[in-house]
């Protein structure tokens, strides 16, 4: 194997990043940019070091880092994808003993299952949200709450 001049290797990564920006905004990740083009660079950097590069006749070495990069971004996404959501905004049930105008429901899944330790840790999620929104002032509070419940940038 003939080693990759690091300008070429730069060169490569930074033309698929049009790609990973594309892929993350999909999922409202574009934050994630810089962070998943960093993970690229250190998988192709390792990839061409440890020898899973193999030049071969016609293939540019920027279609080996294609490769890289779809699946470096298709194992963010899955990692993204996998966390467990956070409900914003839930008005609560009318028994609820809060009255909270942003409900966070931390580690609550979206599925059927209600069992006591989830119960638990929503009673939990809420009990902090009330007394952080009763300890800060009004602006802050909805300046948080904006930015959690916006559209990522």
């Amino acid at each position: 194997m003939r080693s990759v001049p690091v300008d070429q290797i730069m060169v490569a990564v930074d033309g698929v990043q049009r790609y990973v920006v594309s892929h993350l905004s999909r999922i409202g990740r574009a934050c994630d940019v810089d962070d998943v083009m960093q993970d690229i660079r250190v998988a192709v950097w390792d990839g061409v070091t440890r020898g899973h590069y193999r030049q071969l006749p016609g293939v540019p070495f920027g279609a080996w880092v294609q490769g890289v990069c779809a699946n470096v971004c298709a194992a963010h996404i899955r990692r993204e994808m996998t966390h467990q959501t956070l409900p914003l905004l839930l008005e609560p049930e009318a028994d609820d003993c809060l009255s909270l105008d942003a409900v966070t429901l931390l580690g609550m899944d979206r599925g059927a299952d209600r069992s006591a330790e989830k119960f638990a840790d929503q009673q939990w999620a809420r009990t902090i949200i009330e007394l952080t929104r009763e300890s800060v002032p009004g602006g802050v509070w909805e300046l948080a709450v904006d930015s959690l419940t916006g559209p990522r940038q």
